[in-house]
């Protein structure tokens, strides 16, 4: 009987790689190999040109080649900067991208049994509420789970974020250092870890230098919000000077709502935001602002999928990368 020619494939390229035909079908399959193993393999099948047809191995390994990323807030402009950052990492890699977005005031609870029904082989949450049933399902079923942007201590489920208090204390020493002194913050969603990291950032580093917050408002990560918190900023008895946002889009509605109430950027107060996204250096915003690294965000979060799927990094896994401040008209005038 002749053997199909997938089996004699996959013979040929064991002996080319010296390992056995099992770890070939093992690194094919999605199975545990060795990395060392595993590239070997890669290396033989890219000389021979042979491509495991993805259908029938998710058939076999329970898995396809899809990884599912579920945003909360697809509105904030953040979030397709860093989709069209993993998606193109994951097409590079010969994967594929499933997007599930969460409605406002919806949960991950609502969206995860769908995505587990595609035998996704990774999933990436960002900006969403998150149970721990979730996080206790995806470990049951074995598929890795990151947060993105996000990260719950305790709760099992891995996370890559910016360093988000760092950023809060930079903003602070940046307005300081512009001799700015009567400072407010105007946040995101209260609650969240990254408004809460941001605001403690920035209030420990006024506090360091004998100043507190003048202001200190919550909302949401929207641009309606910042619009309205602009009012708060002008009606506020001791007159604000400057204000540290949660993201760059509450920023944008700061400015837009204090130039409607007559007041000068940055003349009458600086504005900084956090993000960095595309439109921060668009000339009517002219935003300083704390730039996240999304290439290297999608880059360790990619990595932790990686990881988990060979069981080479521990289960809860924090990867936390530094931010930049990028200055701009609306703090130094220039």
């Amino acid at each position: 009987m002749t053997e199909a020619p997938g089996v004699l494939r996959q013979a040929d390229i064991a002996r080319l790689a010296g390992v056995s035909q099992s770890a070939v079908s093992r690194t094919f399959g999605g199975g545990r190999v060795a990395e060392s193993t595993r590239q070997k393999v890669l290396r033989a099948a890219r000389e021979f040109g042979y491509e495991p047809d993805a259908i029938a191995r998710s058939l076999v390994t329970g898995q396809s080649n899809l990884v599912a990323i579920v945003l909360g807030d697809i509105h904030n402009p953040f979030y397709p900067y860093v989709l069209e950052e993993l998606t193109r990492r994951l097409t590079a890699e010969g994967r594929f991208v499933l997007l599930f977005t969460v409605p406002r005031g919806g949960k991950v609870d609502d969206i995860l049994p769908q995505a587990l029904s595609h035998r996704v082989s990774g999933i990436v949450v960002g900006s969403a509420e998150l149970s721990s049933h979730v996080v206790d399902l995806c470990r049951e079923r074995e598929v890795p789970l990151v947060l993105l942007n996000r990260y719950l201590p305790g709760s099992g489920a891995s996370g890559v974020q910016s360093d988000n208090y760092g950023g809060g204390r930079l903003a602070a020493e940046h307005l300081l250092s512009l001799g700015r002194r009567r400072l407010g913050f105007v946040g995101g969603l209260a609650g969240t870890s990254t408004n809460q990291e941001r605001r403690r950032g920035f209030q420990d580093a006024l506090t360091e230098a004998g100043h507190s917050l003048v202001l200190d408002v919550d909302g949401s990560y929207s641009y309606e919000w910042g619009f309205e918190a602009a009012g708060r900023i002008v009606s506020e008895p001791k007159a604000v000077d400057a204000v540290f946002c949660g993201n760059d889009i509450v920023a944008m509605g700061v400015l837009d709502g204090l130039r409607q109430r007559g007041r000068r950027v940055p003349d009458d107060i600086a504005v900084v935001g956090f993000d960095n996204i595309p439109s921060a250096s668009w000339p009517s915003y002219d935003l300083s602002t704390l730039r996240q690294p999304v290439d290297e965000m999608a880059r360790a979060t990619l990595a932790i999928l990686d990881a988990a799927q060979h069981e080479a990094g521990p289960a809860g896994r924090l990867e936390e990368l530094p931010v930049t401040l990028v200055t701009r008209g609306s703090t130094t005038g220039a």
